[in-house]
């Protein structure tokens, strides 16, 4: 389990960080005005589009991916209509008159 990049054991060393730093009574209290804090944070018109921000940096390099891929699939299908369209001006099909017997 990683939050923002913390396992289970750093999380176990910040707990008894704060259990030395506010002690037993405190932390729940101090516990509940962080869980405000973050709620509010997080409820915010702010943090929502930070938060889309976010969303749509991640998004870019796929996004950008994608594009280069169609680019390069859209020339391929050029080249390939390219070579259709000479092979078909340049070779006309035989009719039954034109074909020729080889000679013996």
């Amino acid at each position: 389990m990683n939050i923002l990049n913390v396992g289970i054991p750093e999380l176990l060393l910040l707990g008894v960080i704060l259990l030395v730093i506010f002690g037993p009574d405190r932390l729940q209290d101090e516990a509940k005005k962080a869980a405000r804090i973050v709620r509010a944070v997080t409820r915010s018109e702010t943090y929502r589009e930070i938060a889309a921000l976010v969303q749509a940096f991640r998004a870019a390099p796929q996004r950008v991916m994608r594009e280069v891929q169609l680019e390069e699939i859209e020339k391929e299908i050029a080249s390939f209509e390219d070579c259709a369209s000479a092979s078909a001006g340049t070779a006309a099909p035989a009719t039954h008159s034109e074909k020729q017997e080889p000679e013996l």
